[in-house]
């Protein structure tokens, strides 16, 4: 499932990112938005503490597809990396 396969990278993988960027996608499509939410959180937050300027643009694009699908915004703002 989705929780062993993170558990069994490491850290600091990217591969987590596409991860959590296709479950938000899938999850989307079933319009289960918050859940999809939570997926973009967490790429946001990883790009955030790894400075990775591209996995943060790729989390605002999904956002914004998101809340495109959703009917109305959840909070989350692009927040470039220092």
């Amino acid at each position: 499932n989705f929780s062993e396969a993170l558990a069994n990278l490491p850290e600091k993988d990217k591969s987590r990112i596409q991860l959590h960027l296709l479950r938000s996608q899938a999850l989307r499509r079933q319009q289960r938005y918050e859940q999809a939410y939570q997926d973009i959180l967490e790429v946001i937050s990883y790009a955030q503490r790894n400075q990775d300027d591209a996995s943060l643009a790729m989390a605002q694009q999904e956002l914004e597809t998101l809340e495109s699908h959703a009917g109305h915004t959840f909070g989350a703002t692009y927040m470039k990396s220092p």
